[in-house]
């Protein structure tokens, strides 16, 4: 047999090292992409996820108030502290808000209301 030169044996290394470096490059390649899409899945997951919860929160949050005004006459020994107590809602405002907005409503500058007279007030529904 013939004896291999140190060139032909430097070259059959060379080969090797160049067959194995572009496995190795197609490997990292492909590893690459697997990770990629799985990253890319987890992101649409946590993104789907946190939208879905969301639209839950806002769906169950957001019921629709309705407001309607209505016209009251005013009894004997009534005041807007008595009428408000009556007509708010305390889901939508508290009693002291609800006699500011009646006042605003019927441009009264005081508390002050009188027999007889006609207040309008607001009554809020919710769905």
């Amino acid at each position: 047999m013939k004896e291999r030169s140190i060139r032909e044996l430097n070259n059959e290394n060379s080969e090797r090292r160049i067959r194995n470096n572009r496995k190795r490059r197609i490997r990292q390649r492909r590893r690459n992409v697997a990770v990629f899409v799985a990253a890319l899945a987890i992101v649409s997951v946590c993104f789907f996820m946190i939208s879905g919860l969301l639209v839950n929160a806002q769906a169950s949050h957001s019921q629709a108030i309705h407001k309607v005004y209505s016209s009251i006459p005013v009894a004997a020994g009534e005041n807007l502290l008595c009428i408000a107590e009556a007509n708010v809602t305390p889901d939508v405002t508290d009693v002291a808000s609800y006699v500011k907005e009646v006042k605003s409503i019927n441009h009264l500058e005081d508390d002050v209301i009188k027999s007889g007279m006609y207040l309008v007030i607001p009554k809020y529904y919710m769905e």
